[in-house]
């Protein structure tokens, strides 16, 4: 039962990690969310 215990609480944990990288204006380590990639393709583009 422990480890089911365990595992919530990572995954809990991961969920609200998400949460505030999706919240924040600015993601450094975002790289796999669709914001991240818009804009990458804005920069490459505009540049």
């Amino acid at each position: 039962m422990q480890f089911v215990t365990l595992r919530v609480t990572q995954w809990f944990f991961d969920v609200r990690q998400i949460g505030v990288r999706l919240k924040s204006p600015f993601r450094p380590s975002a790289s796999h969310f669709d914001g991240a990639k818009v804009t990458k393709a804005r920069s490459s583009v505009s540049g």
